[in-house]
């Protein structure tokens, strides 16, 4: 990842949040780009949970500094950021992913059934989340590509 003089006419809230907001793309490229189909299941999903980890950062409201140095979340509209419908979508499903399963553990993703219970114990029946079934090889792809974009746009940020 490259280092980047902050000169100070840009020395601004919005611009501290595009340049954390960045490197936060950029490591979510980077383990894009590291993730291969051959590679063993346990790391195809470690990769995929830090990629969705990274990518979501800059999406949730973070802690902007004593005194407001950096603003809590990246600005922009991300209809027009990502201009096409698969690529709005898939970005949402990346932040609900990791709202309702990865950072938290929702029902609706990690499901349990208390099938008979009894002084002896307790029969339990439960789903395991597993990120390669909601992210598939094939998505890689497309996420690398509205990664790029967010970058693009924190470079807009920063030096428009």
């Amino acid at each position: 990842m490259k280092d980047y003089y902050i000169s100070p006419e840009n020395n601004k809230p919005q611009f501290h949040r595009a340049f954390t907001s960045k490197r936060d793309f950029e490591e979510a490229k980077l383990y894009l780009l590291s993730y291969k189909p051959n590679l063993d299941e346990v790391i195809k999903e470690a990769l995929l949970v830090a990629t969705v980890v990274s990518y979501s950062r800059p999406f949730t409201s973070n802690n902007g500094g004593n005194r407001g140095q950096s603003t809590r979340t990246l600005k922009g509209n991300i209809n027009i950021i990502l201009n096409e419908n698969k690529e709005i979508e898939f970005h949402n499903k990346i932040l609900n992913l990791r709202n309702e399963a990865i950072v938290h553990s929702d029902f609706s993703k990690k499901p349990v059934n208390l099938i008979q219970a009894s002084t002896a114990g307790s029969l339990v029946q439960s789903k395991k989340f597993n990120i390669r079934s909601e992210i598939l090889d094939y998505d890689i792809k497309l996420f690398l590509s509205i990664t790029e974009k967010m970058i693009n746009h924190c470079n807009d940020l920063m030096f428009k």
